[in-house]
């Protein structure tokens, strides 16, 4: 048929497997209580499917985050694992020799446990399911790459009691991300 032409489709450029650094934040602690931040990680690997300058980037990361709380008579490390799944969108800015890269997206974190602590925070106090939100930056280099990038927590992590004892914190974290990525 003269003149028709065929729908673009998003390729997947690649599989990108990763360790992020974590140095996490509580936000909003009561008069009680205050938060230090502390350091995390998280692993795990995200596909691209891209579009000329653009994609949608799909993760699953294992995650181990916390921070130091602070009572009136004793301090403590809390930690929170779980599966973290961001789905950012992004932008390649066309950065000759290096590709420059923009995201954001909404996360979703399944906690999965909790450290013993001295506050006898544990899996009954703090919610299942933390949503979120990310932004970030990117540099590829070949089969190489490294985000610096924020996360914000929309959810309390505490909930009941264990929120009105100790305010309505929301885990934050900054991210420094190092990667290989396998094909594209």
């Amino acid at each position: 048929v003269a003149g028709a032409s065929s729908p673009a489709t998003a390729q997947v450029r690649g599989f990108s497997l990763g360790f992020e650094g974590l140095l996490s934040n509580l936000t909003s602690t009561s008069d009680s209580y205050s938060s230090d931040d502390e350091l995390g990680y998280r692993f795990g690997a995200s596909v691209a499917l891209q579009r000329e300058r653009f994609f949608l980037q799909p993760g699953v990361f294992y995650q181990d985050a916390g921070f130091i709380l602070d009572g009136p008579l004793v301090q403590d490390d809390v930690r929170v694992r779980g599966i973290h799944i961001p789905v950012v969108a992004g932008i390649n800015l066309g950065v000759p020799k290096v590709n420059v890269e923009l995201t954001a997206g909404p996360t979703v974190t399944f906690r999965t446990g909790i450290n013993d602590n001295s506050f006898d925070i544990d899996s009954d106090a703090t919610n299942p399911v933390l949503f979120g939100a990310t932004v970030g930056a990117t540099a590829r280099v070949l089969f190489l790459n490294a985000t610096l990038g924020y996360d914000f927590g929309f959810t309390s992590l505490f909930k009941d009691e264990a929120r009105d004892q100790y305010g309505d914190g929301n885990l934050n974290h900054w991210r420094l991300s190092l990667g290989f990525i396998v094909g594209g």
